[in-house]
């Protein structure tokens, strides 16, 4: 669907990955895993930033 379309480009963008067509799943169980897969990472990084910035605070 398009908000699933929208969705997964945020992702990308927000992982600096260039997504081509071919990245673009035909089905909407493969969107909507592709989703699940690409926003934990998403989270993953957020938080990893979140632990670093913590720790220069700290260390001020």
């Amino acid at each position: 669907t398009l908000s699933q379309l929208s969705d997964l480009r945020r992702a990308w963008k927000i992982l600096n990955y260039d997504y081509t067509e071919a990245d673009i799943p035909q089905t909407r169980r493969e969107a909507r895993n592709l989703q699940y897969e690409l926003w934990g990472k998403v989270r993953s990084l957020q938080s990893k930033n979140r632990g670093l910035t913590e720790v220069h605070e700290i260390g001020r």
